[in-house]
């Protein structure tokens, strides 16, 4: 049986490429701009070409790294600043979200079987010239995602099936590390602070977790109130 060979874009230190090699899949090139992320997939991922920018990046060179299309998979997760509601929401026509076409570009060039994209649920979709919504609320209603669980919806050749999990199967809730990686009650004030102050309507999910972590009063407990 022929090994399945991939190419990670937008590397960093390597998740998808963990991943994949757990899974018996050669990993023969890794893209990653940054030099301190770079530093970790050389480490980690000894085997691996190491790319940087992926707009220089070419479709003959990952060929050339061992990538054969027929049997292979570019996985990756590009940037999602330009497509957040959080942002100015420049969509793929931002500088970083835009890379996305790079993308498309290496799809085109190396004819790969299959691709696998990452992108984060906080994005935005246009409604009008110049108005955006949060897509994350339409996502829901398609039943890609929902509150507290990751669908994996299979296509292709993969099974039919869902595959569903929470995230607290997951996810730790004690360790001393976990100060270090949450969001502190100042920084959730912080964050609600500046929004209300640039105007800015914050997805209610999003909203209600940073009112809980500042410890405020939810606006969902608020409304409901004022229903009765």
């Amino acid at each position: 049986m022929t090994q399945m060979t991939a190419v990670s874009l937008f590397a960093g230190i390597g998740g998808f490429d963990l991943a994949l090699e757990r899974n018996g899949v050669k990993v023969v090139a890794s893209v990653e701009i940054d030099k301190h992320a770079q530093g970790v997939l050389r480490k980690q991922f000894p085997n691996s070409q190491i790319l940087g920018d992926i707009q220089e990046v070419s479709g003959e060179q990952l060929i050339s790294a061992g990538f054969t299309p027929q049997h292979g998979v570019i996985v990756g997760g590009f940037p999602c600043q330009d497509l957040s509601v959080a942002g100015k929401r420049a969509g793929l026509a931002g500088a970083r979200s835009g890379l996305f076409w790079e993308i498309c570009r290496l799809l085109d060039e190396t004819k790969a079987r299959y691709s696998s994209l990452k992108m984060s649920l906080v994005c935005s979709h246009q409604v009008e010239e110049g108005i955006w919504e949060s897509s994350s609320g339409r996502w829901l209603k398609g039943g890609i995602a929902s509150r507290g669980v990751c669908l994996m919806l299979n296509t292709s050749e993969s099974p039919k099936d869902g595959a569903e999990c929470s995230l607290s199967d997951v996810l730790e809730t004690s360790g001393e590390h976990l100060q270090k990686y949450s969001i502190s009650p100042k920084a959730a004030q912080g964050i609600l602070r500046r929004a209300g102050r640039r105007g800015k309507t914050l997805p209610q999910q999003l909203q209600t977790a940073l009112e809980q972590v500042a410890g405020l009063e939810t606006s969902s407990s608020t409304s409901s109130q004022t229903e009765k």
